[in-house]
This record gives structure tokens, sequence and C-alpha cells, in this order.
């Protein structure tokens, strides 16, 4: 006796089945097709067309003439020299600020998180224009620091200095602080705070005051951030600093702190615990 005649109903095979869902799911041949030749044709439009145009056109007098023009020429040797010189510092800014980001922001919870993880988002919604407005609004001329710039800029290069030695020093003294608090003997001893804001205060005064002695930095001479060195580090910096954090915190969330545990509990410092675990670990 058959099943249908009992009114049971058999179920298809799987592979029918199968092939039943995949259909269901997918779009009508003309959606799919005509998204796909809309994409190629962005991609074409913006991307390749001017990329092939550039090569045209560099090369449209022969391989000979495209290279005297590229030793030959000094504005253009001055513009590899810019680029070498500005992207390795844009690097190293991103490098630091983003290892200390994804650390805090993975391994941390403190007032303020939520706000640093949006700003480390600011750059993404932030048109290049309106941060090289921002730029020119602040270090320009007629901009809220341009006037001091233009009188005495070099005078804020001794706070600066000290700012950047005291940050290293403090970086310093957490890598090497020992985890166990039986090692910590003699300058250890202290509480950590105390000695990070004596000893940064402390620090800071004396870079500034032998700067200052010493005469290190000319005396009303301006600095002049727009259209030079330091304004295209800024805008570099700014427009890509959040790639190196965002690529680490999904990392290191996804990798967690039990090993890092480990470590602390067997008496490792700051930089055993980072390079000898979270290194590999990330990579």
């Amino acid at each position: 006796m058959q099943a249908e005649s009992v009114g049971i109903s058999v179920p298809p095979p799987p592979r029918m089945a199968a092939a039943r869902v995949r259909r269901a799911q997918e779009d009508p041949r003309w959606v799919r097709y005509g998204l796909t030749f809309a994409a190629v044709a962005v991609v074409s439009l913006l991307i390749v067309i001017p990329i092939v145009n550039v090569f045209a056109e560099a090369l449209a007098d022969g391989l000979g003439a495209y290279f005297r023009n590229l030793i030959g020429d000094g504005d253009t040797l001055h513009s590899i020299f810019l680029t070498l010189t500005v992207v390795p510092i844009a690097l190293v800014l991103n490098l630091v600020f983003g290892l200390a980001a994804a650390w805090s922001i993975s391994r941390f919870r403190f007032p303020g998180r939520t706000l640093l993880t949006s700003l480390i988002d600011l750059p993404f919604s932030v048109s290049p224009v309106v941060a090289g407005l921002m730029f020119v609004l602040i270090f320009g001329l007629q901009g809220y620091f341009g006037g001091f710039l233009r009188r005495d800029g070099y005078a804020v290069m001794p706070y600066v200095i000290g700012v950047f030695v005291v940050f290293v020093a403090l970086i310093a003294y957490l890598i090497v602080l020992p985890a166990n608090e039986r090692k910590r003997r003699g300058f250890f001893a202290l509480s950590p705070w105390l000695v990070v804001i004596g000893g940064g205060a402390t620090l800071f005064a004396l870079v500034v005051l032998g700067q200052q002695a010493l005469d290190v930095w000319p005396k009303n001479q301006s600095l002049k951030v727009i259209f030079a060195t330091p304004g295209l580090v800024l805008a570099t910096s700014f427009v890509t600093f959040p790639f190196v954090a965002r690529e680490l915190i999904p990392v290191m969330d996804a990798v967690g702190s039990e090993e890092e545990l480990a470590a602390l509990s067997l008496g490792a410092n700051g930089w055993q615990m980072f390079w000898h675990v979270t290194v590999p670990n990330v990579k």
C-alpha cells in the first residue's frame, strides 16, 4: 500500500529539499546581474579608470622621459623626500597609539571607555576636507593659535619635550614594574600612583627648566605648522590613526586575558607579558 493512499505525505529527498531552499534564498537572475554590473561599473569609474589614466599620462613620452623627470626634477625629489619623512613619523605615532588604545580598551574597564572607543571611530565619519579645515582654523595665521605660533611658536617646545620625556619614562616604569608584590623593593615599594605623579611632575620640571636655562630653543621665532611638515604629520595621523586600534581590539578581545593573568601570577613584568604572551597570540 502506498503512503499517498492512506494520507501520509512523503518528504522530498534531501537533495531536492536543499535545492528548493537554495532557490528560495536566491534573488532573481536580473537582480544578481544588475547589482554585480553596478558594483563593477562604480569601481571601474572611481578606481580603475583614474589609475589607468595616471599611468598613461606618466608614460606618454616613454620610460626615459618618466625617469628623467623623476630623478632630475627638484620638486619631484622634494615630494618623495617629504613623503618618506611624513609616513614613518605617522606610522610610529599610529602604532604607539593603536597598541595603547587596544590594550586599554581590551584589558581594562574605566570611566570614559565608551567615549574613547567612539573617538577612535571619529576620523571614519569626518571628511578629510573638514579635518584639514579644522587644522587651518586651529593653527592657521587667523586661527586660535596662529598669532602665538607666529610670534613665539618655539616657546612651546620645552613643554612638548617635557611631556614626551615623562610619557616615555612612565611607559618604561610600567614595563619594568614587577607584577609580584614580593619583588618590590626600594623605589618600587612606594605607591605606583605616588611614583607616577610625583616623579612625572619632577621630571617634567627638570626638563623644562633645563631647556630654558640652556636656551635650547630660539626665542621670538615663529613655528610653522600649516603648509609644513608638522601639519602634514598631523593630517596624516588624524586620517589613519583608527586603523591599528580597530584591527587589534577585536583580536585582543578574542584572545582573552587568561594567559596574561597566568604570566602575571608567575611574576612576569609588563614587557615580558606583552612580548612573550600578547604578541604571539595576536599574530
